[in-house]
């Protein structure tokens, strides 16, 4: 699920089954280059061409947020 608010997106993804997936690719809607933090995880990962990439666990839960 993608929301814009305040002037971020917010970006909500999860993995809905158990077992190792390979990472998965994101899109964040912006073509420029972006840091994409992960909320509540004390860390972000890169934007490129409007993609990220991130690991799952077992039905795992990931925030996002790309300030503009």
């Amino acid at each position: 699920m993608l929301k814009r608010s305040g002037g971020a997106t917010y970006l909500f993804a999860a993995e809905m089954r158990a077992g190792s997936t390979a990472a998965p690719s994101l899109c964040a809607i912006s073509p420029r280059p972006r840091t994409a933090e992960v909320i509540g995880e004390n860390r972000g990962i890169s934007v490129k061409s409007g993609v990220f990439k991130d690991d799952f666990a077992n039905y795992g839960i990931h925030l996002y947020r790309i300030t503009q």
